[in-house]
């Protein structure tokens, strides 16, 4: 979480000391003005919690006239693509849910693994792969962190990079996840 009572200056003089400027975590739009402004560097890296399930970032775009969002992110993604901010989307595969849809998951979870299971049945892959596809397809460059250690799994993430989406699929996905259509 982005420190509220830490200032600018100060995280900005621990980033120069560990000489990791370009890192910034989780940053709204001026928090990361304001972090460049006091390390006197260009952030080149924005770190947000970003999936499928957890789409707001890149939602808000297509629903900005509507009464719906996460009005404390507005503008993030853009700012992040005009400054050339490098988007790295943690919790991408949202915890497996999408893989594995806990039995007591909310239905949308279970209606957007079902689309992700045909669409990795389609495109010959495995469910993650299909769940990475999607942030990969989007324009703004997004780089997918995985958490996981295990070798296997990590060679079924990296089947995502040959996958793109179609953009019908990429909405539908979209669409699924936020339990709602796309204006």
């Amino acid at each position: 979480q982005p420190a509220i009572v830490q200032c600018a200056h100060r995280r900005g003089e621990a980033l120069v000391h560990i000489d990791a400027c370009a890192l910034g975590d989780q940053l709204r739009v001026h928090q990361a003005e304001l972090l460049s402004k006091a390390v006197g560097r260009r952030l080149v890296v924005n770190q947000v919690q970003l999936s499928l399930m957890h789409a707001q970032l890149i939602a808000q775009g297509a629903r900005i006239n509507m009464h719906q969002g996460f009005a404390s992110a507005v503008g993030t993604l853009d700012y992040c693509r005009l400054h050339d901010l490098r988007l790295q989307a943690w919790s991408p595969l949202a915890q497996g849910d999408l893989v594995h849809p806990p039995h007591d998951a909310p239905e949308s979870v279970h209606h957007t693994s079902a689309l992700v299971h045909e669409l990795a049945n389609s495109y010959g892959t495995n469910p993650a792969a299909i769940v990475l596809a999607w942030l990969l397809r989007h324009p703004a460059g997004i780089q997918p962190v995985v958490g996981t250690t295990n070798i296997e799994r990590l060679r079924q993430c990296c089947e995502a990079d040959g996958i793109e989406l179609q953009r019908e699929e990429w909405y539908s996905l979209l669409e699924r996840a936020q339990g709602q259509g796309v204006p």
